[in-house]
């Protein structure tokens, strides 16, 4: 029988709020603002760990990879210190 799967490979539900959440990065949250890896509402050292965890992976679809180019690195870093809210 073809069955809905209820959790994804993280463990989470699948369908939040009416959203079904997809993807291989997938989060229980949308990151609403740029840079605000961990969902939290603003950009600060906790979203920068999270980028540097990130480090030299390669990804299409990525969080920690802000300016989409596949790779975490350098560009992403340097574009997360823009957003950095004080």
């Amino acid at each position: 029988t073809d069955e809905v799967l209820p959790l994804d490979l993280l463990g989470l539900v699948r369908i939040q709020n009416g959203i079904v959440d997809l993807g291989a990065f997938e989060s229980s949250t949308l990151m609403l603002i740029p840079g605000d890896l961990d969902g939290n509402g603003i950009v600060d050292f906790a979203d920068v760990l999270l980028l540097l965890n990130a480090w030299g992976e390669q990804c299409v679809v990525c969080g920690a990879d802000l300016n989409g180019d596949g790779i975490v690195d350098a560009n992403d870093l340097a574009l997360i210190l823009s957003l950095w809210t004080p």
